[in-house]
């Protein structure tokens, strides 16, 4: 199963469900393309399991309407974790479900993350 939703000319979110050996994994990425060529950003895909897409998807649905600028929560996905947030940049407000690593070396924003406006929140349905 798989939903796409057109964030500009030049970019799309895609949201697929897939089973895999006896379990259900939520893929989520982001597309870029141009009359060339066509291309999945390598920090812009996130791979969740069946309860982390639950969970991802509870995070979500607690986003009021007026999506007030702010975290909303987070799951682990072992060794990260995940954070959702409503957050502006250059005048968009976007939903950013973003990976946090905490280690011994390093502690803070990981390189994997997705990011779409708030105005397509609606038509991104997980579960």
């Amino acid at each position: 199963m798989s939903n796409q939703i057109k964030i500009s000319d030049t970019n799309t979110l895609t949201l697929e469900s897939k089973q895999f050996k006896d379990q259900w994994w939520l893929n989520i990425y982001k597309s870029v393309f141009s009359k060339r060529y066509t291309w999945v950003g390598k920090w812009s895909s996130l791979l969740f399991d069946l309860p982390q897409a639950q969970k991802l998807n509870e995070l979500i649905q607690s986003i009021n309407d007026e999506k007030d600028l702010k975290e909303y929560g987070q799951f682990d996905k072992w060794p990260k974790v995940f954070k959702v947030a409503v957050s502006s940049f250059k005048w968009t407000t976007s939903l950013q479900i973003r990976e946090r690593v905490e280690s011994e070396k390093y502690t803070g924003r990981g390189k994997q993350w997705v990011s779409f406006p708030v105005k397509f929140l609606e038509e991104f349905q997980i579960l």
